[in-house]
């Protein structure tokens, strides 16, 4: 079913209560009520009418007992024959139709009465009239409590009926809020989920869906797209390996054919007769330094290769950089460059590794100093890096020609240099030492101003009266 279908029959749900509801009220108002509303009006009408006649008969019966010079004076023809119509009225009229027998028969043994009075003494004829129409009057008085009667009993059904239509009504509600909950919200929910595990990383994750709606397609294209992703970073992680293999590799060969190309001349020219014995034997130094070379060069290749063994400890950067300095300084002399160092006192004292720590700086100012030009100066900063959990970072600068863009990413990659006289190990095994210390370290260039190398650790002890403490 389409999620728009499902809609829809929720929407149809809810109008069906919704006129049930309707319906049913008015139909109890209007049929059952009303009803008995007229029944109880109409018994009081008639009841009325009775109550009227019988008192003009009880006023004639009242009269007939006074003397007889009085009863001159009364009209019992302009009373009875009235009253005789309108019993022919009830018992024939259209009145009859809404009056049950019992009424009928009293109405007709009054019309039979007053036809039998001209026969008989005129206050028997009264009194028999008053007491029929009393019937009558204790008949409608019988039938107006029924009908009052019926309706009660009426209200209560109404009541019963309207209480079962509002609670079909809230099943109904509740059966569309389970429905929305189970159609909508939890597929959303889900999704929700799937977003942000997806969003952290773990291209993995995956839904379940419960449903062919459109939110089911949605999950299946989220899991499709997923998938997607985790065939792509494969291929991409395979492809970067490939790369990076491949340039090593090249490197590699470069720098061992070099070498291998002039240990063979210089082998070849030691098989010259001619050759003079002094000769020979500089040639044969020769070889030894360019195998020594090569040696050298593969041990620091494995080196860059192998996992990294460390041994954290209290470190005074101040003392190591000043050290470090004082073995670059001849170097940077001879390239006329100048060499700065500035320490916040707060990052002087940390936890490193000092024999790897500073063989990776060695490495960052060699390299600044073979980016500079005479008259520069590399800078070496070492400041806190502003939180709390004992960052510390230490940049080194230069005032070189730069990295161009596209090669900043590689810079750390063990064998690639953009120098000829590089081998490409320096910075590989600098970065190599910062992440084994638990690190991060990037490179921020532009071509023509210069480049800057920052790294920033783990492991800043704030005061020195700190450390005298815990020591």
């Amino acid at each position: 079913m389409k999620l728009r279908q499902k809609f829809g029959v929720l929407a149809l749900i809810y109008v069906l209560s919704l006129s049930a509801n309707l319906v049913m009220s008015g139909w109890c108002i209007v049929v059952y009520f009303q009803s008995a509303f007229v029944d109880v009006q109409s018994s009081f009408v008639r009841q009325s009418e009775v109550e009227r006649w019988r008192m003009q008969v009880q006023l004639a019966k009242a009269q007939l007992d006074l003397p007889a010079s009085d009863l001159d004076s009364i009209d019992l023809t302009g009373m009875l024959i009235p009253l005789r119509q309108h019993a022919d009225a009830r018992v024939n009229g259209a009145f009859a139709l809404r009056e049950d027998d019992a009424e009928r028969d009293h109405w007709h043994e009054l019309a039979t009465a007053i036809d039998a009075g001209n026969k008989t003494i005129p206050t028997d004829l009264l009194s028999n009239c008053d007491a029929i129409l009393g019937k009558i009057s204790a008949l409608i008085t019988t039938q107006r409590h029924d009908a009052v009667h019926h309706a009660a009993t009426t209200q209560q059904r109404v009541v019963t009926i309207l209480i079962a239509n509002a609670i079909v009504g809230a099943a109904l509600c509740i059966a569309g809020l389970i429905l929305v909950r189970r159609w909508v919200l939890q597929p959303v929910a889900k999704l929700r989920v799937a977003t942000k595990e997806i969003a952290a990383g773990h291209f993995d994750y995956r839904i379940n869906p419960q449903s062919a709606d459109e939110l089911g397609a949605l999950s299946n294209e989220v899991n499709q797209m997923s998938g997607t992703i985790v065939d792509m970073q494969a291929k991409l992680v395979e492809q970067e390996r490939q790369a990076a293999a491949g340039e090593m590799f090249r490197r590699i060969a470069h720098n061992i054919r070099n070498p291998l190309a002039g240990i063979r001349g210089l082998a070849e020219a030691t098989q010259n007769p001619e050759a003079h014995p002094q000769d020979v034997a500089e040639y044969q130094g020769r070889i030894i330094k360019a195998i020594d070379r090569l040696e050298q060069w593969l041990r620091q290749l494995q080196h860059s290769v192998e996992p990294m063994s460390i041994a954290p400890q209290r470190t005074d950067l101040a003392e190591l950089i000043e050290n470090v300095c004082n073995v670059m300084t001849p170097t940077a002399d001879r390239a006329g460059v100048q060499l700065a160092a500035v320490i916040d006192p707060e990052s002087r004292f940390v936890v490193v590794d000092g024999f790897h720590f500073e063989q990776a700086l060695v490495a960052l100012i060699t390299n600044a100093i073979q980016a500079s030009r005479p008259g520069q100066t590399v800078r070496i900063r070492v400041a806190s890096n502003g939180d709390r959990l004992g960052h510390w970072s230490i940049c080194v600068d230069d005032e070189g020609a730069g990295i161009a863009t596209e090669l900043q990413s590689k810079v750390f990659l063990p064998n690639f240099t953009t120098r000829s006289e590089g081998n490409g190990l320096g910075l590989a095994m600098v970065a190599k030492v910062v992440h084994t210390h638990g690190g991060r370290i990037h490179c921020v260039s532009s071509p023509g101003m210069g480049s800057t190398f920052e790294a920033i650790m783990p492991g800043r002890i704030d005061t020195p009266d700190r450390i005298d403490q815990e020591q």
